[in-house]
């Protein structure tokens, strides 16, 4: 389903650009940052991405794949943040990416989803963790997800994924990955990764029959290239405020072990295989055979920690599902009947909306501090200004 931006939220995205001061920021790491944000039909959230990353130093582009651009009243108004591009390419997510490759010009770069948050602070401790290290390929903070009330006025947050004190640190490639996946943990995706990491992995995307494939070649590429470390500090919000959609993509609905398993699927694997053994080979000092064989342990690691999450691959079933649906629904049925029964699934789904906010609210994350992240003054005022600006946003959408 496309989310349109209102005429009342270009006003107040107007409005927050007019008010941009930003002042030059020196020796700042965020500098040497490149955020690679992904957007699909849900272009109200790439204005709040915009308003919350005009006044910091890191470079941003939009890769939108809608099937129209923003407007051009919206467009035209971005040319006033010459640090931020927006490309408009109605293609999957793997080719938009790809198109970046050579492009990306500094020496780190992360991945954001479009309702999602990376808190500053925590990027700045992670690209200083690398730039002191020059074996890893990559480096993430700690997560918690946050969720909103039916009347979208109060944020409470809940547990994030179990990346506290995570590092993969071997000096072998096969060692760090058999360690990595054995009990995976998505650390590498939305991590700060060096750049020629980002290009080896995100960047170099292969399509296959399996949407989950992606994930377990970026992560796989990712340690192939070198080491990866972890601070404690809150650096990722993750969101919940929209379902699973479909990113013209002609994936098939296949899990990760039916795809691994399958004859069918051979040549995909073996091109696949082949191509993150030259990985292997190309950075970690080892035989091609060697590195074949630690990235084929790779995937079988993978495949076991996929087989033991039943509840994670029920849940991206189940959340492509429901995009499926409602797109479908959205197609065939009239205008005001699509309506009645988005309103009414909308009151079902928020009779309580913060039941998974096991962390409650942000006062109280203090008292995980130490436990799940580390919890300091400055994370505080930032996730302060991230609630204004996402109450704000409701008042507009």
């Amino acid at each position: 389903m496309n989310k349109s931006v209102t005429k009342s939220l270009e006003s107040w995205f107007l409005s927050r650009l007019s008010g941009n001061n930003a002042q030059p920021h020196s020796l700042d790491p965020l500098e040497q940052l490149t955020v690679v944000i992904i957007s699909y039909c849900r272009q109200p959230f790439i204005l709040r991405q915009i308003v919350y990353w005009m006044r910091s130093p890191a470079k941003v582009v939009i890769l939108d794949g809608s099937p129209n651009p923003l407007n051009e009243t919206v467009r035209q108004a971005l040319t006033e943040l010459p640090s931020t591009t927006y490309i408009h390419n109605p293609v999957g997510v793997v080719e938009r990416i790809s198109q970046l490759k050579d492009a990306v010009t500094t020496p780190y770069v992360v991945m954001l989803g479009d309702d999602e948050f990376h808190l500053m602070s925590g990027l700045r401790k992670a690209l200083l963790k690398l730039q002191e290290n020059s074996e890893f390929s990559g480096c993430i903070g700690q997560s918690v997800r946050f969720y909103l009330s039916a009347d979208k006025s109060q944020i409470l947050y809940g547990t994030g994924y179990s990346h506290f004190k995570f590092e993969s640190s071997a000096s072998q490639f096969g060692d760090r990955l058999a360690h990595a996946l054995k009990n995976y943990n998505s650390a590498t995706c939305y991590s700060v990764l060096k750049v020629d990491a980002w290009r080896e992995s995100w960047a170099s995307l292969q399509k296959t029959s399996c949407k989950d494939v992606c994930e377990a070649q970026q992560a796989i590429a990712t340690y192939a290239v070198g080491k990866f470390s972890t601070v404690d500090e809150i650096y990722w919000l993750r969101s919940d405020e929209n379902v699973s959609v479909q990113d013209h993509n002609d994936f098939k609905d296949l899990s990760f072990p039916e795809w691994w398993r399958r004859p069918r699927y051979a040549n995909e694997r073996e091109r696949l295989i082949n191509a993150l053994s030259e990985l292997g080979y190309k950075y970690g000092c080892m035989s091609v055979a060697d590195a074949d064989a630690a990235v084929r342990v790779g995937f079988e690691l993978f495949n076991e920690s996929y087989m033991r999450s039943n509840h994670r691959a029920s849940l991206l079933s189940a959340a492509r599902l429901k995009g499926i649906l409602v797109v479908f629904l959205q197609a065939v049925l009239p205008e005001k009947i699509y309506a009645y029964l988005k309103s009414v699934g909308g009151a079902y789904q928020a009779k309580n909306p913060l039941e998974k906010a096991d962390l409650g609210s942000r006062a109280a994350l203090s008292g995980k501090s130490n436990e799940l992240f580390k919890y300091d003054p400055e994370t505080n005022v930032e996730l302060a200004e991230i609630e204004t600006l996402i109450c704000e946003f409701y008042e507009y959408i």
